[in-house]
């Protein structure tokens, strides 16, 4: 139908030109931070663009119904300042109209979403979490430089290079003072390399060809060993495999977890309402952001999105308390998330019914009194 394309036209334009704006502002900001990482040697350039196209993705929940949202209000609150709403509405095309129109376009959406939320969003949390363990593995490494000292495990490790190749991770003349129960060893070798455990994190460094000195000097428990490869550990402990967020997991496996029924807490349900929550959420923002440019008539166009933005943050900020309210034990699983749903659902529908139930029952009554 010709004037569901003039809708859809008007609103995805509006669409688009919000959300280029929204991923240019989350691009800069994101890659500003980033590159301070980068700067500080916290994050290599690779981990940064990684990191930066990961993290636009997991944003997406929150940008698109945004986008959406005020889409709506700029699109068909300028067809209502310039009166096109009018001839739609008299050439017997009601707010049924309108409805079923928006509402299509927002299920689009929200199949989307869905697609994002439940599938796409833990993969990409995954992955942030390598991201950021492999950068935790590195940072150290970057760190090293040569003719500087380099101190680990709080100073019981003093590592000293003087020269080291990053892309080799190969060092050369190198020294490595070792603090362990009040003694002091010391080892240098020509050339040594960082290595890391992939699956503890541990980081340890490896010599060859080299010497270890123990003791001290001119004393019988000083001693001298020569090696042709020998390993020391640089920290104690790396970081724990075994915690995995909830937000890592696949939604196929929580449902399974919900239902084998054997959950020790409510975290899996909940992960799995907060992720249908923005799908639920575009649809039920559209049909409110439709019913405010139908009955908002007398309220100008800046003041209107101004609005918009205000019940936007609201809406996101009630399930963001409920999501933390369950989480704290303070409210129960159900009804969890779905609360500011139901809260926005009910508005919807009260104000889309009880005026033509109000004008129903007037009329019986109306009739009957004749």
């Amino acid at each position: 139908m010709i004037l569901k394309r003039y809708l859809y036209k008007e609103i995805l334009q509006n669409f688009l030109a919000i959300f280029l704006v929204l991923l240019l502002i989350i691009i800069s900001l994101r890659f500003v931070r980033y590159l301070g990482y980068v700067a500080g040697g916290q994050m290599t350039v690779e981990i940064l663009y990684q990191m930066l196209i990961l993290r636009i993705i997991t944003s997406m929940s929150l940008v698109i119904p945004l986008c959406l949202f005020l889409s709506l209000f700029m699109a068909l609150g300028r067809l209502q300042r310039d009166n096109e709403l009018i001839p739609i509405t008299f050439a017997g095309l009601g707010k049924w109209f309108y409805f079923s129109t928006i509402l299509k376009l927002a299920a689009a959406f929200a199949v989307l979403l869905a697609f994002l939320t439940l599938f796409v969003y833990p993969w990409a949390e995954k992955n942030i979490a390598l991201l950021e363990q492999k950068a935790n593995r590195d940072t150290d490494i970057m760190g090293i430089t040569a003719g500087n000292f380099k101190e680990f495990s709080q100073g019981n490790r003093v590592l000293y290079v003087e020269g080291f190749d990053k892309k080799t991770k190969i060092m050369k003349n190198v020294f490595l003072q070792v603090t362990e129960q009040n003694s002091t060893g010391v080892l240098t070798s020509d050339t040594a390399r960082i290595l890391t455990d992939e699956k503890t994190g541990e980081r340890s460094v490896s010599f060859t060809d080299g010497r270890r000195y123990v003791g001290t000097p001119n004393r019988l428990d000083y001693s001298i060993t020569q090696f042709a490869r020998y390993t020391v550990r640089l920290e104690q402990k790396g970081y724990d495999t075994t915690f995995r967020p909830v937000s890592r997991i696949s939604t196929e496996e929580l449902f399974k977890t919900v239902k084998s029924g054997k959950l020790d807490d409510k975290t899996p349900i909940i992960e799995l309402q907060w992720r249908l929550s923005p799908p639920l959420s575009i649809i039920l923002l559209s049909a409110f952001a439709l019913l405010m440019i139908l009955k908002a008539r007398d309220i100008r166009g800046s003041w209107l999105f101004i609005i918009a933005i205000l019940i936007f943050f609201v809406y996101n900020n009630l399930i963001n308390i409920a999501h933390d309210m369950v989480l704290r034990g303070k409210l129960s699983s159900f009804p969890g998330l779905w609360w500011p749903h139901l809260l926005v659902a009910a508005i919807v529908l009260s104000v889309l019914f009880i005026p033509d139930l109000v004008r129903s029952v007037k009329q019986n009554l109306s009739k009957g009194s004749r």
